[in-house]
């Protein structure tokens, strides 16, 4: 079959920003599909291809979306200004070798401002509980460079001014190291339902900033899947 598809709908709870002791929900739509094992459109890497698909050698590249950061997010974020989102390019590959996996993965906005890049490289093992239901059990440790640091972490003196904050300078360096667990429980041959949580603690010079006012950050991710 060339095509595989599937719709649904995703709940995630998340922190108001990067940094956030406070959390908001959303609803989004779910749509992904691939065609012949090349050609991808799915929540995680946006619209892309493969540049290789082997099985257990997994290489590609899409483009996706930073939403970036709005000061209105948060009453802690008022007089640091708006961070525009835009295309977020993105170089992902993974190796699996039975139940295991390592993976990195390169991005960067293209478009709205310009915040540099981020390098993700992560190991996981998943594992079936039984014959409906699928775990996987991640790691990951997430390296941003000098213009995403200081976009998202820095205060300018302007800043300071507008603020209230003190200035501060975050120089590059890994950002935040995290654990995760992704659960699919398949409900008929057709439909499933996915959750996802993601424990993340901010690191070095993103956890001692003024913008940050919790080092400790949780994502929750529900889901029903209908695939066709």
């Amino acid at each position: 079959m060339a095509w595989h598809v599937q719709a649904g709908a995703l709940v995630l709870a998340w922190p108001e920003y990067e940094g956030a002791d406070k959390y908001e929900v959303k609803a989004f739509p779910l749509i992904g599909a691939e065609y012949k094992r090349r050609f991808f459109i799915n929540f995680i890497n946006g619209a892309g291809m493969y540049l290789l698909n082997s099985g257990a050698l997994q290489l590609g590249t899409g483009v996706a979306y930073a939403f970036g950061r709005d000061e209105d997010d948060s009453a802690h974020l008022r007089g640091l200004g708006h961070i525009d989102g835009g295309a977020l390019f993105n170089l992902f590959g993974e190796y699996t070798s039975g139940p295991y996996s390592l993976g990195a993965k390169y991005l960067n906005q293209v478009s709205g401002d310009d915040t540099g890049y981020m390098v993700e490289v992560g190991a996981g093992y998943h594992s079936r509980v039984r014959g409906d239901l699928i775990l996987k059990y991640g790691m990951q440790a997430t390296y941003a460079d000098s213009d995403y640091m200081a976009s998202f972490f820095g205060v300018s003196q302007a800043q300071s001014l507008a603020s209230g904050l003190v200035g501060y300078s975050a120089a590059a360096g890994f950002k935040s190291a995290a654990l995760q667990l992704r659960s699919i429980y398949l409900l008929s041959p057709k439909w499933a339902m996915q959750g996802h949580i993601k424990l993340e603690r901010l690191l070095g010079d993103a956890a001692d900033s003024p913008v940050v006012q919790d080092e400790r950050q949780v994502s929750l991710v529900l889901g029903l899947v209908y695939h066709f």
